[in-house]
């Protein structure tokens, strides 16, 4: 008889975890979620869409940097909403939209934040 043991793998995603999608063609818009709920076989998450912060990187061009809010009850944006996980090399992702995946971000990215242009 053998136990088995639970191990961390870079595709398995705990209550937390923050995904990251953009869209856009002309400008790009950057959308965040926070994992609040994963069902017990791990295929399944409850997210729900953060907030964001955004500041100028060149006020002449419209680029900004924008990263997710992940402090204070107030962070959320949206209502708790379930997402089948898939994995591709090893990074969990999940369909946000029918024109955008969500990636789980490494904690640089989080810190860093993206490009975001608002400009059309």
């Amino acid at each position: 008889m053998s136990t088995a043991t639970a191990t961390k793998t870079e595709s398995t995603v705990y209550v937390g975890d923050i995904f990251h999608g953009s869209f856009g063609y002309d400008m790009t818009i950057n959308c965040f979620w926070e994992v609040t709920r994963v069902s017990g076989s791990g295929k399944t998450v409850w997210v729900r869409e953060l907030k964001s912060e955004c500041y100028w990187e060149d006020s002449r061009s419209g680029a900004m940097r924008c990263r997710a809010v992940i402090t204070g009850d107030d962070r959320f944006t949206g209502p708790e909403v379930r997402k089948r996980v898939h994995t591709d090399c090893g990074t969990p992702w999940f369909r946000a939209e029918s024109f955008m995946l969500a990636r789980r971000l490494d904690n640089e990215h989080l810190l860093d934040g993206f490009y975001e242009n608002h400009m059309d």
